[in-house]
This record gives structure tokens, sequence and C-alpha cells, in this order.
């Protein structure tokens, strides 16, 4: 049994928010701002307008035509406070 659910839906906000209805049924509010600043591949999520052009892919979140993602139970933890699963490196 998977200890998350990938995204069905999303969309956003405002000020770096997403919400995002997963396949489980829970759903919420994903907080990008603590991606903002980061540096690397995240560095793309700097600008409003880069972070709202996101795409849905398979259940992942996406950004620059799949060249940068966060993993389904990343956000599925973010999203919802449950546990990450334990073979998840903290």
């Amino acid at each position: 049994m998977l200890e998350y659910s990938y995204i069905k839906k999303a969309r956003y906000l405002k000020n770096y928010r997403i919400f995002c209805i997963f396949e489980d049924s829970n759903s919420g509010v994903l907080d990008l701002s603590s991606y903002l600043n980061r540096g690397g591949v995240f560095s793309y999520l700097d600008t409003e307008s880069n972070a709202k052009s996101f795409k849905i892919v398979d259940g992942i979140i996406t950004w620059d035509e799949g060249q940068i993602d966060i993993a389904p139970e990343t956000v599925y933890h973010l999203v919802t406070k449950k546990s990450l699963p334990a073979w998840v490196e903290k």
C-alpha cells in the first residue's frame, strides 16, 4: 500500500501556493515559498509567473517541460502533513 497519493487536480491560487487534490481525495495547499531562493533547479520557481506555469504529468507536479518536479511523496507530505514514507531519506 502506498503511503502517499498522486495529484489528480491542481490550481494555482496566489503567492506561490497551489491547491492540490490527490487521488485518495485528500486535498490542501502546497506552499512553494520554501523553495524560493533555494537555488539549483528550483531557481526556476523564483518568479511567480514560472511557479504558476506547472503541469501535472502522471500525478506529479512539474515545471519547465518536465525538467523540474517535486517528488509526489514530498508534495503529499507537505500538503497533508502526514508522515513521509519510511524509505524516504530525511
